[in-house]
């Protein structure tokens, strides 16, 4: 007995048994019965029957076994079970004997890998799936359903042809899109190979014509069916059916059928598809004499070079991949014709790998920048490898392949590629998104000798690539290079580097381009250039040059501004600060009949939302709806602005998740970023946190809600709020860098320095900024005055380790700082500070004089404590002239910050008449900026917009303390009291210090009553904050960490003293009235420490 015929037994005997166990109902003493289905490798329906030799990859002959032992009948037949052939099928080798598998292994032409075998668990590692016996179709019986022919075993002897019906039947469903693949394999899988032969030749023909290309497994399987049943199909046709499969079964058939065609019978087709198969089996030896055979009969199309090329070069045969690289090459010049030699190789997975490979090869075997004269041979050999690296190179678009590509560019400059090469390359990689190789290529390019006349979409390709990433450097190189190889930029070329230059708010670069435009177009006739310069001056703070280049665009070029102009010049206005200056400018617009757009009420509504100023939003949103603006996402940023400006953060965030049903135009970023940041403030860790998860969610949703840059630094600078360095560091190092989706920039160092400064760690401070530079990062001025501040931390320690006082000092730490800070002054840009990112220690200033202004007023306030005077003047002097090189005409007074450093500079001194002027300088500068809109009247109550209301809170505190000195405690009590009129606030040192002065002098109604319901609603209790002398610090607690109102140690100590001078009947009345102050003054612990020995031993 052969081998056939005893698998046949065999596998009929096991079906028998399992039959009769399913008969007998024999699971059921072993499994317990379910009352719902599960699919299970438990369960055994009908058909696991319903096995052919095609679905187990078996040889022909031993399907052929299984076909006669049906037709002689057998165990399957006892079970009026019906047979059928299901492709794809699945062995269930849970049925089997064991070594049947085995077995049918040895007799199979399938690859081992395409046995699914059912132990197999690693789905997640290699993509295989467990089968379970009830993933398999279901069998109809011939006792409840329809015949395998189609027809109604009522029916089965009628006279009608029951094949060409089901042949219909399947014609009809290919022809029908509607029908799932599902419905049509089904349809196919009930034709066997001798249903086929018993067809019609033309539906036949139909049937093979509607088959998919490339087809299943399945389809594979039917196609060689309706082959092997008649001679409808010829040879020719299912070569090039199963040329497409990479199974091994059909490379076989290939095989063999192409070995019965006779020489004449071997078309391109043929020859390409028996290529194909031998590849596929492993005989190159034999596909390379195929080859060989087909390239003499010199075909004009096609015959399977480039499978055979595509293989050797995968397969690293850099010879074999030569030599058919040379017979292409050849054929080209004989012929005049060129195959698709590059079809398959550019398919190949790995070819970038195999570029450089062969890069390496070459220099290996040639080594063409040696200089050595090269033989005819090696030079086609050169221009072979060329081929396959400007192949790899034109189908790259994968990012990761980055650092190959720069291998092979550097590598392809020995093989003498002309520019069109680098052109080509550059532009393919802008193409496809990868910006950074291309600008790469580019400067590495225009360093090559061969880099003439360039490109002009190139060159504004590459300007367009360094805008978006910000890069000057990038830009001014190919301004070079218009400059350079065409005499000047085009006029788009101007527009878009004016456009980029003045987002940046670098207002003498815009400038200077701005006139060699004119000198391009000697006559403008629109206002879009003009706008850019305005919008440069705008960004930069400069109010007056705004307000100038407005003005010549009709008194010099005779053009009438349009509403883009008018809408620059209003954002100049708020940006300045200059609410009158904003009022008249939309006067005008309105005026000269000028209708607003969602930019003018977004800037009125931002201005507003800058000071919390919520009426004032509220009527800019009447004035919208009035106009027929609509909502968009801008507007929407400043209503929330302004509530969160207000103090009523909670509404501010309801608005935030209205907005996300209303589907406004633009990114919700900026407003979630609002929110966040305001919790940030709060120093709710856990609400800030919560907020965002919510931003990461809705970006999940789909929402225009995508965490950015300053999303990262709001929750950086939550940690340093709350003193956690660390933690903040955690976030830029451990979630920020490797990531790598959010940009880190130098704000989020500045940040983290200024929280390990905050900490007292100036060591971590000079840490972070290393690896700042490390990274490649620019120093800015954020990160210069932190490293300053840094510095002089760290000489202070040093002075108390070595038993110093703070107040004794040298003079050589402020002298050092002030050297590093004049040589940063000299080489400070003011490009570098108009990016995007906030700036730390800027304040409300201008961008042009914030530099400065910033330096100075910390040396000023450092050498006030020194009473260093005569030094204070010299750099006051020195900003004076500073601000007036830099191009502000409009210089009247120093800022704000610089009038705090002044003031106490001056009070240290004893200069009263100039604190008095400072004073007035505060106060002067803080109405132009406190007030709210169409609200010009500061003798008015509450005229102070909610965001400005602290903003004299630190000249305050010098000037009560200058007035107390001076003996005018009235006049402490008239300026208070007028603050609060005008609806500024007192911050806890305001009040604190206010209320010591009240006490010393006797004014012990108002002392109590202030810190009774000022100071007192926020307290909870004494703690310990440090050691002094040897002794615990005494610290007030608050219930919340954010609440800024709580009574210090030294006012308590001044309160005590008071009720000491206090009547019994006048301190009943007090402990009447204010019992929360006397508790706190009844629990004060005793310490012996030099503030309590001076304070309450007073006389």
């Amino acid at each position: 007995m052969d081998a056939t015929a005893s698998m046949t037994d065999l596998w009929c005997l096991e079906h028998k048994r399992v039959a009769a166990c399913i008969e007998l109902n024999g699971l059921g003493h072993i499994i317990r019965p379910s009352t719902r289905s599960s699919q299970t490798s438990k369960a055994l329906p009908p058909a696991v029957w319903n096995h052919g030799a095609s679905a187990l990859g078996t040889t022909e002959g031993f399907a052929d076994g299984l076909r006669r032992s049906k037709r002689q009948g057998d165990g399957f037949a006892s079970q009026r079970t019906v047979l059928q052939t299901v492709p794809d099928g699945i062995y269930l080798e849970f049925l089997y004997p064991a070594k049947t598998l085995t077995l049918v292994r040895k007799l199979s032409n399938y690859d081992p890998v395409e046995w699914k075998c059912r132990p197999c668990r690693k789905v997640g590692l290699n993509h295989k799936k467990r089968w379970y016996a009830s993933a398999a179709p279901q069998v109809v019986t011939e006792r409840n359903h329809q015949h395998w022919d189609g027809m109604p075993s009522s029916d089965r002897h009628s006279n009608s042809h029951p094949t060409n019906n089901l042949a219909s039947q399947l014609v009809i469903e290919l022809a029908q899109p509607t029908k799932t693949d599902d419905s049509v394999a089904s349809l196919q899988s009930s034709v066997t190979q001798q249903n086929y032969a018993s067809l019609r030749p033309d539906s036949v023909r139909h049937i093979f014509n509607m088959l998919p290309r490339p087809g299943t497994a399945g389809d594979n399987d039917r196609a060689w069916q309706i082959y092997r049943a008649g001679e409808t199909i010829s040879k020719v046709e299912i070569l090039e059916y199963l040329s497409s499969s990479t199974r091994v079964i059909d490379a076989e058939r290939v095989e063999n059928v192409f070995q019965e065609l006779s020489y004449a019978e071997r078309v391109p087709q043929a020859y390409r598809a028996m290529i194909a198969a031998l590849i596929a089996l492993g005989k190159l030896d034999v596909a390379i004499n195929i080859h060989t055979e087909a390239r003499e009969r010199q075909f004009q199309t096609s015959y399977g070079t480039n499978l055979l090329f595509a293989n050797a070069i995968d397969r690293k045969e850099w010879r074999l991949a030569f030599r058919t690289w040379h017979t292409y090459w050849t054929k080209i010049h004989r012929d005049r014709i060129m195959p698709a030699l590059w079809d398959d190789v550019i398919k190949l997975p790995r070819l970038q790998q195999r570029a450089v490979s062969l890069a390496v090869f070459l220099k290996e075997k040639v080594d063409p920048a040696s200089g050595k004269v090269l033989t005819s041979r090696q030079e086609q050999f050169l221009k072979f490898t060329s081929g396959v690296v400007r192949t790899a190179v034109f189908n790259t678009k994968n990012p990761k392949e980055e650092r190959r590509m720069k291998l092979l560019i550097n590598e392809l400059t020995s093989m003498k590629p002309d520019k069109k090469y680098y052109e080509r390359a550059i532009m393919h990689f802008f193409q496809v998104k990868m910006t950074r190789l291309a600008l790469w290529i580019y400067e590495f390019y225009r360093n090559l000798p061969l880099y003439q006349s360039p490109q002009r979409t190139m060159l504004d390709a590459a300007f367009f690539a360094y805008s978006e990433d910000h890069n000057l450097k990038g830009i001014q190189l190919v301004l070079d290079d218009w400059t350079k190889h065409y005499g000047t930029p085009n006029a788009h070329t101007y527009r878009e580097a004016m456009r980029y230059f003045a987002r940046r708010g670098d207002a003498a670069v815009v400038s200077t381009l701005f006139e060699k435009f004119r000198e391009l177009i000697p006559r403008i006739r629109t206002t879009a250039e003009f706008g850019l310069l305005l919008q440069a001056y705008a960004r930069q703070g400069e109010l007056r040059k705004t307000i100038d280049g407005f003005n010549e665009i009709t008194s010099k070029y005779g053009l009438k501004p349009d509403r883009s102009c008018w809408n620059t010049l209003l954002y100049a206005h708020s940006k300045a600060e200059d609410m009158d200056g904003a009022q008249k400018c939309l006067d005008h617009m309105r005026r000269f009949g000028l209708s607003l757009d969602s930019y003018t009420i977004g800037t009125l509504i931002n201005m507003c939302g800058r000071r919390g100023d919520v009426e004032g939003v509220m009527e800019f949103l009447d004035l919208a709806k009035e106009e027929g603006v609509a909502m968009t996402a801008e507007i929407y940023d400043g209503i929330i602005l302004a509530y969160i400006n207000n103090g009523n953060v909670d509404h501010a965030e309801d608005l935030a998740e209205d907005a996300v049903s209303m589907n406004l135009k633009g990114s919700y970023t900026r407003m979630w970023n609002y929110v966040l940041h305001a919790r940030a403030f709060q120093r709710r860790l856990d609400r800030t946190t919560e907020v965002f998860r919510r931003m990461k969610e809705l970006k999940a949703r789909g929402v225009p809600v995508d965490p950015d840059h300053l999303t990262y630094a709001t929750l950086i600078q939550a940690f340093v709020l709350l003193n956690y360095p660390v933690a903040a560091n955690e976030i830029l190092e451990e979630i920020m860098i490797p990531e790598g989706d959010i940009q880190v920039t130098t704000f989020h160092y500045a940040l983290v320095m200024a929280g390990y400064l905050r900490a007292g760690m100036p060591k971590s401070v000079y840490r972070i900024f290393r690896r700042m530079l490390f990274r490649g990062l620019k120093p800015t001025m954020s990160t210069h005055i932190t490293l300053v501040k840094a510095g002089m931390m760290a000489d202070k320690q040093i002075q108390r380790k070595d038993g110093k006082s703070d107040d004794e000092d040298d003079g050589n730490t402020v002298v050092n700082a002030e050297a590093v800070l004049d040589q940063v002054l000299a080489d400070t840009d003011i490009s570098d500070m108009m990016g995007p990112d906030p700036i730390m220690w800027k304040g409300r200033q201008p961008i042009n004089t914030a530099y400065p202004a910033a330096y100075f007023d910390f040396l000023i306030s450092v050498y006030g404590r020194q009473k260093a005077f005569d030094k204070i003047e010299s750099l006051y002097k020195s900003y004076l002239r500073f601000a007036k090189d830099s191009g502000r005409e409009e210089v009247i007074g120093p800022p704000l910050r610089m009038v705090n450093a002044l003031m106490m500079a001056s009070s240290q001194r004893g200069d009263f008449d100039e604190v008095e002027r400072c004073w007035r300088l505060a106060t002067t500068e803080a109405a132009k900026q406190a007030r709210k809109w169409n609200l010009s009247d500061t003798a008015k109550n509450g005229w102070v917009a909610p965001a400005y209301r602290y903003q004299l809170a630190f000249p305050l505190t010098q000037y009560i303390m200058a007035l107390d000195e001076q003996g005018r405690t009235q006049d402490i009590k008239d300026t208070v009291n007028q603050m609060l009129w005008d609806g500024y606030k007192l911050d806890k040192t305001n009040w604190n210090v206010y209320i010591q002065l009240l006490a010393r002098h006797g004014q012990y109604q108002d002392a109590f009553g202030h810190c009774e319901f000022e100071l007192m609603p926020g307290w909870k209790g004494w703690r310990e904050h440090r050691r002094v002398q040897g002794l615990p610090r005494l610290r007030s607690k608050a219930y919340n960490v954010s609440d800024t109102a709580r009574p210090f140690y030294k006012t308590m100590l001044y309160l005590a003293r008071a009720t000491v001078n206090l009547r019994p009947s006048n301190y009943n009345a007090m402990a009447a009235s204010y019992p929360r102050t006397l508790a706190a003054i009844r629990g004060l612990p005793y310490r012996e420490d030099r503030l309590q020995a001076s304070v309450l031993a007073r006389p």
